[in-house]
C-alpha cells in the first residue's frame, strides 16, 4: 500500500501487554480515506519501530523509514538545549576566540534549505557539527547590529519612524506565512521573494551614502558654485540613492502582497508603480514621503535641467522618450535637497538596518525551529 500503492503513514502506535507482547498500530491516508492496521506480528512491528519523522523541502513531518535508528536519536540529544546553556557557551568560545568557523555558516543553512540538500557539503556538514557555534555566531552579528541600529532610532526621529514602520510590515507580512505554513516554508517564501544578497546591499548602502556625504562636503567647501554644475551634483546624489533603495522598498511591497494574500507576479514593478503601489496604501506611504520617481528617472533618462524661476533655482524634469520633449514636473532646488537628506541620513539607513535586523532574527527563529532541527537529524536517515 505505501511503496505500490502510494497511501501514506499519517500516524504510528505501540502498545505492550506482559502475555501478548508488543503490537503496533500503523494509520494510512490517501486522498480522503483512511485505513487502520495492526499485528502483533515481528516483521510489522520491527517494520513500525524503523519509521520516525523527517521533514521535507517545505517544512513539513512526515513519517518514513530512517536507516539508522541509534544515530537518528542520538542526534536529535545532541541538539536539545532546554535552558539555552549550550548556546551561552558557544557565545563565549568564539568571542573567546576558541571556535573559529572553519565552513560558512550561511551558506550552509541555505544549503541545508534547498529541495535537494547537497548532504557532503562542507558547509552543510559544518552547521550539523557545530550548530550552536552557528546560532551563537549568528546571535553575536544580530547584537552588534543591533547596537549599531538602536543609536539613529534614539536620536532621529525621522530614522525611528521609517525604522518602526518598515519593521512592522515585514513582520506582519512574512513571519504571517508561518503561522499558514511553517517556518522553514515562510523563509524560503521570503529569501524567494526578495532574492537578494544582504552582504552587497549593505556595502551599496554605505558606498552611496558616503558619496552623497563627500558631495555634500564638496559643495559646502567651495566657495562658489554655479547654479548648473551645483544643482546636478545635488540631483546625482538623489537618483543613486534613490536606486540603492529600490530593493528594500520592494521588500516592503512584497511583504503586504503576503499579508494581503496577493500572489506577486512574476516580474518586479517599475520604480514608479513600485513608488505608487506603497503611497496608495495607508500602512506603507510613509516609507515613500521623500522619494519622488519623476526626479530618480528624470536624471537616469538625462531629461532634467536647473533654471532660474522667479529667481528661485527650481528643477525642471523633461520626458524625452516622446517628440516634442514634454516638461512633467518642477521642483524647487531646495525641496530636493531636503529629500536628499532625508534619504542620507534617514530613510536609507532605517530600511536597510531594519532589514538586516530582521533577516538575523527570521534566521534565528529557522535555526530554533523543530522543523529545521529535525532536517539536521534526518540528514544521513534518506
Amino acid at each position: 500500500m505505501i511503496y505500490n500503492k502510494r497511501w501514506s503513514i499519517k500516524e504510528i502506535r505501540h502498545t505492550f501487554r506482559k502475555e501478548s507482547g508488543m503490537k503496533s498500530t500503523i494509520v494510512l491516508n490517501k486522498d480522503s480515506q483512511t485505513k487502520t492496521l495492526q499485528s502483533s506480528a515481528e516483521d510489522f512491528v520491527r517494520f513500525a519501530l524503523q519509521h520516525e519523522a523527517i521533514v521535507n523541502a517545505k517544512g513539513e513531518g512526515k513519517l518514513a523509514k530512517i536507516r539508522d535508528s541509534e544515530k537518528y536519536w542520538d542526534d536529535i540529544e545532541k541538539l536539545v538545549d532546554m535552558d539555552g546553556g549550550k548556546v551561552r557557551a558557544a557565545v563565549k568560545s568564539i568571542l573567546a576566540g576558541e571556535f573559529k568557523f572553519a565552513f560558512d555558516p550561511y551558506n550552509g543553512i541555505r544549503k541545508i534549505l534547498q529541495e535537494r540538500i547537497p548532504i557532503n557539503d562542507p558547509d552543510v556538514r559544518g552547521v550539523k557539527a557545530h550548530f550552536f557555534e552557528t546560532c551563537a555566531g549568528v546571535l553575536i552579528e544580530s547584537r552588534q547590529f543591533l547596537r549599531l541600529w538602536e543609536t539613529p532610532k534614539k536620536n532621529n526621529p525621522k530614522f525611528a519612524r521609517y525604522a518602526t514602520t518598515y519593521e512592522e510590515i515585514l513582520r506582519h507580512g512574512f513571519l504571517g506565512q508561518a503561522n499558514r505554513t511553517n517556518i522553514i516554508d515562510a523563509y524560503k517564501k521570503y529569501v524567494e521573494a526578495l532574492h537578494l544578497d544582504h552582504e552587497d546591499l549593505v556595502r551599496r548602502v554605505h558606498e552611496q551614502g558616503k558619496y552623497a556625504e563627500f558631495l555634500r562636503k564638496l559643495l559646502v567647501s567651495t566657495t562658489k558654485v554655479d547654479l548648473q554644475n551645483g544643482g546636478r551634483a545635488v540631483l546625482d546624489a538623489y537618483w543613486r540613492l534613490c536606486e540603492v533603495c529600490q530593493p528594500m522598498l520592494y521588500a516592503a511591497y512584497a511583504a503586504t502582497a503576503f499579508a494581503e494574500n496577493r500572489t506577486l507576479s512574476g516580474e518586479r514593478p517599475s520604480f514608479e508603480v513600485l513608488v505608487k503601489s506603497l503611497g496608495d496604501n495607508p500602512k506603507t506611504k510613509t516609507l515613500i514621503d521623500c522619494v519622488e520617481p519623476v526626479l530618480r528617472n528624470s536624471e537616469a533618462h538625462c531629461a532634467s535641467s536647473i533654471v532660474l524661476d522667479s529667481g528661485q533655482p527650481r528643477v525642471i524634469a523633461y520626458d524625452c522618450r516622446s517628440y516634442p520633449v514634454r516638461e512633467i514636473k518642477r521642483f524647487p532646488l531646495s525641496e530636493v535637497e531636503s529629500k536628499v537628506n532625508c534619504l542620507a541620513h534617514s530613510l536609507l539607513g532605517a530600511l536597510c538596518m531594519t532589514l538586516e535586523i530582521f533577516e538575523y532574527a527570521f534566521l534565528q527563529l529557522v535555526l530554533d525551529s523543530y522543523e529545521f532541527k529535525m532536517r539536521l537529524v534526518t540528514l544521513d536517515q534518506y
